[in-house]
Parts: C-alpha cells; sequence; structure tokens
C-alpha cells in the first residue's frame, strides 16, 4: 500500500497492490473498506476495471465484488485498486490525526508468506510521524514511513506533528508511568525483603 497525504487539503491518495494466486480469469474478486469517521470514500478504481461502486455492508464497512481481469491462468493476478480519501486529516494547528483506510481483498494469505502487507506512507515536507498504528513504521532511504506486517489491517493511521517538534505523546506517557509504577514496586518489595532478612 502507498499513501501520499496532500497538504493543502488534508486529503490522501491511496494505492493497494495485491497479488492473487490460483484464481481463474471472471472468478469473482470481493473487496472491502472500512470508514473511519470523516476518513471516507467513494471514489475507488481497479486498474483495468475502472470505478468499483462499494454498497454499504455493516455500519460503515461498504463493500463490492467483481469479476477478475483476464489474465495467464498459470500467472497470479496482480490487482491495483486506487482510492482518494478526502478526510484523511484531523485537527488543527501542529499536531494533527491521520487515518487512512485500508482497501482489503478478504483472501486467505498464500502459505509460507509472512509478511503480506506492507504500507508505505509519503508525509508533506516538515512532517513527522509518531503513535501509529499498527507500530513499527521506520523511515527508509527514501524519506518514506515503511511498516511491514503479517496480517492485513482495516486502517491506517498516525498523529503528525507539522513543525518538526517533538512532543509527549499518550502511549509514551503510559509507559513512563507503568514502568515508574513497577519500579517503585521493586523497591518496596527490596526493601522489605531486606527487613526480614534483618
Amino acid at each position: 500500500m502507498v499513501v501520499e497525504l496532500i497538504d493543502a487539503d488534508g486529503a490522501a491518495t491511496v494505492r493497494v497492490d495485491y497479488l492473487l494466486v490460483g484464481g481463474l480469469p471472471g472468478s469473482a474478486v470481493p473487496l472491502q473498506l472500512l470508514g473511519f469517521a470523516a476518513a471516507t470514500t467513494e471514489e475507488v478504481t481497479v486498474a483495468g476495471l475502472g470505478d468499483v461502486i462499494l454498497w454499504p455492508a455493516s455500519g460503515s464497512l461498504r463493500a463490492a465484488s467483481f469479476s477478475a481481469p483476464d489474465h495467464d491462468p498459470g500467472s497470479p493476478l496482480r490487482l491495483s485498486v486506487g482510492y482518494r480519501i478526502a478526510h484523511a486529516v484531523e485537527g488543527e494547528g501542529p499536531v494533527l490525526r491521520v487515518r487512512i483506510p485500508v482497501a482489503v481483498v478478504p483472501l486467505p494469505t498464500a502459505e509460507g508468506v509472512e509478511a503480506p502487507f506492507e504500507a508505505r506512507v509519503r508525509l508533506p515536507n516538515g512532517w513527522t510521524l509518531s503513535e501509529a498504528f499498527p507500530s513499527g513504521f521506520r523511515a527508509d532511504s527514501a524519506g518514506d514511513q515503511v511498516v511491514s506486517l503479517a496480517v492485513i489491517p482495516s486502517v491506517v493511521g498516525f498523529r503528525a506533528n507539522t513543525d518538526g517538534q517533538w512532543r509527549l505523546g499518550f502511549p509514551l506517557v503510559v509507559h513512563l508511568l507503568m514502568a515508574t509504577i513497577l519500579i517503585a514496586f521493586g523497591w518496596r518489595g527490596l526493601r522489605h525483603l531486606r527487613k526480614l532478612a534483618a
């Protein structure tokens, strides 16, 4: 998945590339897209097929099914799904929240594939990423933020700082608080053991 954030209007363009194996030309391919607050889209296209209409399924979940394009039955089908999220970025000021719904093809993962999903996020100049879900994003040599996962998530989300300043986020506060509590209990337990030994 490749995500490009558009600084001017808070939108994002998304392309999700799938490599499907074992399917025949013309077989049904399911597609699902879950909406998150204002981060929804209806402008979904599949390369070689054009626009795909997503119908309401349950809650904010929308789904579609289309016939697989013609391809050699002995080779994998490369499927490219593109869409635009008009309100991917929420908030004002230097700290923003970004939510990117993932167009999912709910089919089993091929055997032997350990990390079938990779997300690549291209941030506007000066933006930094923090508090990401899923965790594990890292910057590559091109400056993109990249993460590889063993499962396909329904959303990629994170906080973005637009002024380049580092800020103490809620997850780090929770980790520091938990570490402080553990150290305090350990110190108290050690004092108690020393009293018993004396």
